[in-house]
């Protein structure tokens, strides 16, 4: 594991939480609203490192507990997905469910949605998300639909933090939950750079990096499709991580 990376990782984290709090603080001072920031990042850091190919999941916004009417003022990464994996509740469907699956195909043979068990079934696939990284566009408890201008605002509000986000975690593959068109103009990337994967998923690869057009993980059209679309796309790709690995 590389000392320095683990150094920058953990002054991320620190510092994005700071930056988070003290915006937050500001808009309620002023009356905005009464919300606490819900904060993102890498799960494990030492998995994460470990971990080869490194994937990011960037998705639109965090939907607080209560039916979307909790104020927030808790982690993602390090609280939420942590306590779900030790209750066992993630479940067999739904967002993280699905996160889980393409997270545990890829870094296990490339598995299809019927070869892998359950989520239930098998702790081992919930646990592969100790090992991803995971943002929002909005780092503030929203509604649960969020709609393109109000993502498009909200991504230029939070325009350097997410690019230094995506910068530091530095990631081999970076899954848009219909969210990485916002970030071609920085990424110096157009709609005509990607080519149809699969039937719901368009990717690039593009300086070492494979970005992953996809839909959102609470997709309607069911986990199979979901899953299988993402990984399909994806597995073209594998000699690249793999010859990394070897050398």
């Amino acid at each position: 594991m590389n000392a320095n990376r683990m150094k920058a990782l953990l002054a991320l984290e620190r510092d994005v939480n700071a930056e988070l709090e003290r915006h937050a603080e500001a808009e309620r001072a002023s009356g905005l609203h009464n919300n606490w920031p819900i904060s993102d990042g890498v799960v494990d850091e030492a998995l994460f490192l470990a971990t080869k190919p490194k994937m990011l999941w960037v998705l639109k916004e965090p939907w607080d507990v209560d039916e979307g009417e909790g104020e927030g003022g808790w982690s993602l990464t390090k609280a939420a997905i942590p306590r779900m994996l030790m209750e066992g509740s993630i479940g067999d469907k739904g967002t993280f469910a699905n996160m889980a699956w393409v997270t545990y195909s890829v870094l296990n043979g490339f598995q299809t949605w019927g070869q892998m068990p359950y989520v239930s079934n098998e702790p081992k696939v919930g646990e592969s998300l100790r090992r991803f990284a995971y943002i929002n566009i909005s780092k503030l408890p929203w509604q649960k639909v969020s709609y393109m201008p109000m993502l498009q605002a909200c991504y230029e509000r939070n325009k350097a933090m997410l690019l230094r986000q995506v910068e530091i975690i530095a990631p081999d593959i970076i899954i848009g939950g219909y969210t990485l068109p916002l970030f071609f103009s920085d990424f110096g990337l157009t709609q005509t750079d990607f080519t149809q994967g699969s039937e719901t998923v368009s990717v690039c690869h593009r300086n070492g990096r494979l970005y992953v057009d996809a839909y959102h993980p609470a997709c309607r059209f069911g986990s199979e499709k979901y899953v299988d679309d993402i990984v399909t796309a994806i597995k073209p790709f594998r000699q690249h991580w793999e010859r990394a690995i070897l050398t």
